[in-house]
């Protein structure tokens, strides 16, 4: 069988077919990857085009599912890979009954170091989640999580039917506040809030960025650190808990049984304003839709957009929206346009210019947008 299908992104620097076939299975508890899948120092997780086709066709191998097939879903500051069942009379995955349908995986590969050390979060958050009453996609069943791949580590999920329209705000707004009412104590890998830290990883481990603007995203952190300490003294709107730190719509899907809440990396012990701050932002600058601030406020029963401490996390999330894709800008150009719009936006204190969301940018070259994903 051939290996990882065109429908991956090319990488013109790579012209050897991935290494692994779609049928090559590693030894039991070795780790999936080979040293090779080592990039350059510096950059010893950097996502690359040639590095998601070799991953691919190592986990397919490992899981028995179809590798020529696999279709690139999202590449940002995750790749996100969907990976369907083997064709024909290929072996059935054994930790599925016999009678069950066949299912397609959903293979994430962190982007950059940063997003791998999130994993052990994001897994105790979806452990937390799921057991009070929030429903998250499933992890493959039957395989210890993350899968070991040389010096990174990535996720399999079972795959979340995506055919029922577009998620509403009534159905985010109200997800959120099921979150924010779990009164479970939170598990004791989730971190405390802390914005900056994560957006200073992003900026240190960029890539494809030169150094200027490099500087100016690091004064812009600079300038927030004092405020962000200062919405301590702010009068809370909500009392402080669990957060689920990045709610909007692509981290959302619609199922006959409910929204499914997806990118639990940033789960997270924190003032509940930013989960409706990320929300707010999303409305204004991404659809300019009053409607969606309304609904928010109605649920909530506050107005987050006339919070004291509002601006300031304005500013961070906006910041954060800049930063979240710096380390894989160089393997995924297609993003750069989109890039350069948000970080303009920024340079020239425009609130104005609409944005549009990374996940709805084309995942790459050769590739089709897919489904949303866990």
């Amino acid at each position: 069988m051939k290996g990882a299908a065109d429908n991956l992104p090319d990488d013109s620097a790579s012209a050897q077919p991935a290494a692994g076939g779609a049928c090559a299975r590693p030894a039991e508890g070795q780790d999936l990857a080979e040293p090779d899948l080592t990039a350059r120092k510096g950059h010893e997780c950097r996502m690359t085009p040639q590095r998601i086709r070799e991953v691919t066709n190592l986990v397919a191998g490992r899981l028995g599912l179809d590798a020529y097939r696999a279709r690139l879903v999202s590449f940002s500051h995750n790749a996100v890979v969907r990976l369907p069942p083997a064709a024909g009379d290929a072996p059935r995955p054994e930790a599925f009954e016999e009678s069950g349908p066949p299912r397609a995986a959903v293979l994430r590969i962190p982007g950059s170091r940063f997003v791998m050390s999130q994993i052990p979060v994001m897994l105790a958050a979806h452990r937390w989640l799921s057991e009070n009453g929030i429903r998250v996609p499933e992890l493959w069943p039957g395989l210890e999580q993350p899968l070991g791949l040389g010096q990174c580590r990535a996720t399999v999920w079972q795959e979340v039917p995506t055919d029922h329209g577009s998620v509403l705000d009534e159905e985010l707004s109200r997800v959120l506040l099921k979150i924010h009412r779990i009164e479970a104590p939170p598990p004791p890998e989730l971190p405390d809030w802390a914005p900056l830290t994560r957006l200073r990883a992003r900026i240190a481990q960029a890539d494809g960025v030169d150094p200027w603007t490099l500087e100016l995203l690091t004064n812009l952190c600079d300038e927030l650190e004092p405020l962000v300490a200062d919405l301590a003294q702010c009068t809370p709107l909500l009392p402080p808990g669990i957060i689920h730190g990045d709610l909007h719509p692509g981290n959302l899907i619609r199922t006959d049984r409910g929204p499914v809440v997806c990118d639990l990396d940033e789960v997270a012990i924190g003032p509940r304003e930013w989960d409706l701050a990320v929300a707010a932002v999303h409305a204004l600058r991404f659809t300019g839709d009053a409607s969606s601030l309304i609904t928010l406020e109605r649920v909530h029963g506050v107005d987050v957009t006339r919070w004291e401490g509002f601006e300031t996390l304005r500013r961070v999330r906006e910041l954060q929206l800049v930063t979240s894709v710096l380390p894989v800008l160089r393997s995924n150009p297609v993003l750069r346009p989109q890039w350069e719009i948000r970080l303009d936006s920024l340079r020239r204190d425009d609130s104005d210019t609409r944005w549009r969301p990374f996940f709805q940018v084309p995942a790459g070259p050769r590739s089709r947008k897919g489904p949303a994903s866990g």
